[in-house]
């Protein structure tokens, strides 16, 4: 494979900076020696080429199998059997029964018709309190009927793998469950998803722009393979692809801190997306940063939220 260069894989547009990686062998097959500051060629080598030990890391920063930041790449290229047997399987579970639900009532959700109610001047059913407070224009509700998601065969679901320095990695796989659950479902109904890792950063840059880092665990065309994607969605992850690829840029950059970590939403959308979003060949939805049981069932409800919204044309909330 011939090396990639800035200019492949950085897209600017207004006050946002992204990098995209299509694949982690693309990500390892990136030209360091194109990135014109020395600082930025030097952390990213550190980061994701180096093959050497980094003492001082522990489970909590890296994840239970990593002691370095070469273990993390290595898992992703083959990916973590021990990670997705001891933490990505036990919080599927969990999600599932918590919210009591099979697949098939939440697969209904994403594709059988919905019913949704409003008030308006007429409709089917009359509110005597409006009509009495005399609210006339708002005194019948009126049930509409929509169709989740129907029009749209692929969809991308950005799992934000960023957070503070205080997350541990154990608690990441929450939102690698979320993702595992809506891929299956919207993939039951025909439609075909893409699966993208990523973060959000601000005060990266002195220019003041916003930076998103990405990279792709599944294609369109390809099966989840859940060991992959316990070695890529998890915070160690992204301590390692998530700050290397800060790097990738020749902008200068604040490596000191790395920035601060912000959540990935409808504002940040990475640039190698947007005209596709915009041409109406995907739809885009968003897995926050959850990172417990309680959070990860807010975060499912939230991206039926987004596909719903999607389809009807309103702007995700």
């Amino acid at each position: 494979m011939n090396n990639l260069i800035v200019e492949d894989v950085v897209k600017e547009k207004e006050d946002l900076v992204s990098v995209h990686f299509d694949s982690i062998t693309s990500l390892l097959s990136f030209d360091e020696n194109s990135l014109k500051l020395d600082r930025n060629r030097e952390r990213f080598s550190e980061l994701l080429k180096t093959k050497e030990e980094n003492s001082g890391y522990h489970r909590e920063w890296l994840g239970e199998t990593n002691k370095s930041y070469s273990d993390v790449i290595n898992h992703a290229l083959i990916g973590d059997d021990t990670l997705m047997k001891n933490y990505l399987d036990k919080k599927i579970k969990k999600l599932d029964e918590v919210t009591q639900k099979n697949s098939t009532a939440y697969t209904q959700q994403i594709q059988v018709v919905k019913r949704k109610s409003y008030m308006t001047d007429e409709g089917d059913e009359l509110c005597l309190d409006k009509l009495y407070s005399g609210e006339i224009d708002t005194a019948w509700r009126k049930t509409k009927r929509i169709v989740i998601g129907q029009e749209q065969k692929l969809v991308t679901l950005f799992i934000n793998i960023g957070g503070h320095s205080e997350v541990l990695a154990e608690e990441s796989f929450w939102r690698s469950a979320v993702a595992v659950r809506i891929c299956n479902e919207l993939e039951s109904t025909g439609k075909q998803v893409q699966i993208v890792v990523g973060s959000g950063t601000s005060n990266l840059f002195s220019n003041y722009k916003t930076f998103t880092g990405s990279i792709v665990v599944k294609k369109y065309n390809e099966r989840i393979t859940m060991n992959r994607l316990a070695a890529m969605s998890h915070i160690g992850f992204h301590r390692t692809f998530g700050f290397g690829v800060k790097c990738c840029t020749n902008l200068k950059s604040n490596l000191s801190t790395m920035g601060r970590t912000i959540e990935v939403n409808q504002k940040l959308i990475p640039v190698h997306f947007q005209e596709e979003i915009e041409s109406g060949k995907i739809r885009f939805v968003f897995i926050d940063g959850c990172l417990n049981q309680s959070q990860a069932v807010r975060s499912l409800k939230n991206c039926y939220k987004q596909l719903e919204d999607l389809t009807t044309n309103k702007k995700a909330a």
